[in-house]
């Protein structure tokens, strides 16, 4: 299970489109690339934050 889990992540991250994604408790856990150029907010911003609705600049 870790492994595909690793594989889906890995994934995401590389995705043209802008993909992000949620825990249960609404922080990021996902933020990738294509977020980052769309919002000019970096993942190391926004990982483990519950603000990915007010990010932009």
């Amino acid at each position: 299970m870790v492994q595909q889990q690793k594989f889906a992540v890995s994934l995401m991250e590389h995705l043209v489109t802008a993909t992000f994604v949620l825990a249960r408790d609404h922080y990021v856990v996902t933020w990738n690339k294509s977020c980052e150029r769309l919002t000019g907010v970096s993942a190391d911003e926004v990982l483990g934050t519950r603000d990915h609705t007010t990010l932009s600049r």
